[in-house]
This record gives C-alpha cells, structure tokens and sequence, in this order.
C-alpha cells in the first residue's frame, strides 16, 4: 500500500470545487491454503492475479458518480501442453470482470452492470440506508485527517475511514452514510484505499446509463438467476460460472 497519497489541487479550496476524482486500489485477502486447490502449474499465475491490487476509479460531479474499473485485467494462464511445428499453445486467457457502477444522487438510486447470459443489464437499487457506529480513532491518509465510522454484518466489522475536509458524500461501491469522502473501506476479506484525489474547477461530464441496455430491479435479477440456476448455467456479475450438474442414470 502506498504511504502517502498523491493530491493534485487544481483550485485552492476543496469546499469550492465541483467535480472530483479518486483512484483507488483494492486488494483481497486469502488464506493460506486457498490456492492449493487450483493445478499447480497454474498456481502461482492465479495467485500473482488474485494479489495484485486492482486499480478503480470514483468520478463524482455532485449530481452524479461513477465507480468503475479504469483498464481491462487479464489473466493468462500457463499451459502444460507442449508446442508443436504447426501450433504454439500460449496458455487460457481469462478476462477479470470489470466493475461498473452509476449513482444518481436526485433520484437517490444507483446502477451497477452486470453480464447475464451474455447480455448486458443495468440492475437499479435505492441508495442503503447504513447504519453505522461512530468511533473517536482517526488516522491521517495522504494529507487528510481520517475518522472512522463502522458497521458489523456476517461476523466481520466493515470499517470506513473518511475525511470530513472534503465535504462529498460518497466512496467506493454502494451509496455509503458517512459525512466525507471515504478514502479507505476495510474488511476481513480485503482493503480499498486512495492514492489519488484530483480537484477541478469546472463540472466534469459522467455518461450515464445507456438506453440500449434494459433496467431491472434487484428483485428481478435474483428471479432471473434463480431461474437460470435451474435449468442451466449462467455467469454472474462476478464472473464465477454457475451449472447445473445432471446425473444421468442407467437403467
């Protein structure tokens, strides 16, 4: 992780700018033994992509924001097939599923795209309504002095440290409560944290939601998935490939 964040201020005061832009990095922990399971001559490769931070972008311009993957991540595969005259085998690639998520901050709703059956949707849900505990710790990050505010779900406390000088609601992911922008999200399974905050005078244009890509609600893409999950396979938001497993019995 980087010790110190690099700000670049294109006006004077925080409280007068209108458009803002993070980056982040998110790294994800895994125990010791989570990669045994994958070959070994795969090993290594899976896991220099799995512990590689993943670099993210938060464009806010206060009526809207968008968090989202800034550059296609790859992972290439070794192959244990040996090349011949004719064919050269450079391995499996697989692409990292890019995030993208939009929030509407008049119609307090955000859209986060997913990949259903090789078709795109915009999945829709109102902004959460956290409720979070305040804590007396701070920490500086970058040039900022951090307070933290955290909430605890599924026996993991979720921290989020934010930084009431630069007065934007907003962070990483979901809608979150916190009275600053969040520069670093930490859980048990990972990290996201700022390494860069970039300030503009002018109002930044985001694009939003693409009218050729159909709206659903949460309820609904859960129906779609469970649907899908019973009949046959789909790939979902994350990229992990769900199948149905058929047994067929002789008789």
């Amino acid at each position: 992780m980087k010790n110190i964040l690099i700000f670049l201020l294109a006006i004077n005061s925080v409280f007068a700018q209108q458009s803002i832009k993070v980056s982040y990095e998110q790294v994800n922990f895994y125990s010791a033994n989570f990669f045994d399971v994958f070959p070994l001559h795969e090993r290594e490769a899976i896991k220099k992509q799995f512990t590689t931070p993943r670099v993210l972008q938060l464009t806010n311009n206060g009526e809207f924001s968008i968090y989202e993957s800034i550059k296609n991540q790859e992972l290439l595969l070794p192959s244990i097939e040996k090349n011949t005259e004719t064919e050269i085998n450079r391995g499996t690639s697989v692409q990292i599923p890019q995030i993208w998520l939009f929030k509407d901050f008049n119609l307090k709703k955000n859209y986060r795209k997913v990949n259903f059956k090789e078709t795109e949707f915009y999945v829709e849900n109102l902004f959460p309504n956290n409720e979070l505990k305040y804590s007396t710790d701070t920490k500086i990050i970058g040039n900022y002095k951090c307070k933290l505010a955290y909430s605890t779900n599924n026996n993991d406390t979720i921290k989020y440290w934010y930084t009431d000088e630069i007065p934007i609601i907003d962070g990483p992911f979901v809608m979150n409560t916190t009275p600053g922008l969040l520069l670093m999200y930490e859980t048990k399974k990972g990290v996201i944290y700022a390494t860069k905050v970039e300030f503009f005078d002018k109002k930044l244009i985001i694009n939003g939601l693409d009218k050729r890509i159909s709206v659903i609600d949460e309820e609904n893409y859960k129906n779609l998935k469970r649907e899908s999950l019973a009949a046959e396979s789909y790939t979902d938001e994350n990229g992990v490939i769900h199948s149905k497993k058929v047994e067929k019995i002789q008789r």
